[in-house]
């Protein structure tokens, strides 16, 4: 499908932030050495973008969705958990720009949110006929978003007690404990039963 206009001036606004940051650091780049990098001028930035922190919030809700959709398919938890973690870790120069930025708390919270987001629909279908409520999806997200994400940070910077096989086999061992635990006590059909709308993501 070819892309829209907008959606070609965002990938060039993109690119040429993520280029930036090869040399400077997030505080110091500044909007006009984004459009002097890709050829645009500022009005067409504002056109597109608040600020700078809007388009590094798109680029964070992009990244966090690609994360979702190339685990999409996997076969089993672990292969989903290394998946995941081998996608966000693609784009590893970027988010190591986001952890020296003085806005780093802000930023995490954005990507965290997005892949919350992005995570719900493949939830919804794992937890749907276990009657725990609404809200009981977009918990799960939100913890499986806040162990990758710090995972994520803190393996980046060499600050993890376990390596990425380690990560991968102890988180993708919980999930797995969590859903024998929702099967033992889900009031609805047993997990066997409701194997077919179980999601790839998490089975």
């Amino acid at each position: 499908m070819k892309k829209s206009v907008r959606g070609d001036t965002d990938e060039l606004l993109s690119a040429a932030l993520v280029k930036r940051l090869q040399e400077d650091s997030l505080d110091k780049i500044s909007i006009r050495s984004i459009t002097d990098e890709c050829g645009l001028n500022r009005q067409t930035f504002y056109y597109h973008f608040r600020d700078i922190y809007d388009l590094v919030g798109w680029i964070l809700k992009r990244e966090a969705y690609r994360v979702v959709d190339t685990a999409a398919d996997s076969k089993n938890t672990h292969e989903c958990i290394r998946r995941m973690i081998e996608a966000m870790d693609e784009n590893r120069q970027f988010f190591m720009a986001l952890y020296a930025s003085s806005n780093f708390g802000r930023l995490r919270q954005v990507f965290m949110d997005y892949l919350t987001e992005a995570q719900k629909k493949e939830l919804d279908g794992f937890l749907r006929g276990y009657g725990w409520g609404d809200g009981y999806p977009d918990f799960i997200a939100r913890v499986v978003s806040l162990i990758l994400t710090e995972f994520l940070e803190k393996w980046h910077k060499g600050q993890s007690v376990n390596n990425l096989d380690q990560f991968v086999e102890r988180f993708s061992t919980f999930i797995m404990q969590q859903q024998k635990g929702a099967e033992e006590l889900s009031p609805g059909p047993s997990f066997a039963h409701g194997r077919g709308t179980t999601s790839n993501t998490f089975k």
